[in-house]
């Protein structure tokens, strides 16, 4: 699996920002409570269509209160031991979240917010070459 602080950003900015494709036809706002608890990571495409979770691997989660979100990842021989990022503050705007990550504002879209599925957009930029990864989340 790619690095875990990309994955996290990756995965943090598209959840943050946007809501379903069904809410914004209905003019639903996503609410900060339709985030609130554990998301499970179990699909992070790029725009080439290249899946990077893969069978096996240890779980990955996106844990959100009302006001902060936080990355675990499990990992070792057995995925019982824990790297737990520090929890960030986020905001919503309409269909974006974001937050401040070492000084640098980030911006996810939310493609799909259901009560079992939070689906993000992450779009960025490396070497002057954008990019941008679909992360989906189920929420446990």
């Amino acid at each position: 699996m790619r690095n875990l602080k990309k994955t996290f950003l990756i995965v943090l900015s598209v959840f943050v920002l946007s809501c379903s494709n069904d809410d914004k036809d209905s003019g639903k706002a996503i609410s900060v409570n339709d985030l609130v608890g554990s998301w499970l990571l179990v699909s992070d495409v790029d725009e080439e269509g290249i899946e990077y979770v893969e069978e096996g691997d240890c779980d990955y989660l996106l844990v959100f209160t009302e006001t902060t979100i936080n990355g675990q990842e499990y990992y070792g021989v057995n995925c019982n031991q824990l790297d737990q990022d520090s929890p960030l503050v986020f905001s919503l705007n309409g269909d974006f979240l974001s937050f401040t990550e070492e000084e640098e504002e980030i911006k996810n879209e939310i493609l799909e917010l259901t009560s079992t599925t939070l689906k993000l957009r992450y779009d960025y930029v490396e070497e002057e070459e954008s990019f941008y990864d679909i992360t989906t989340f189920i929420k446990q």
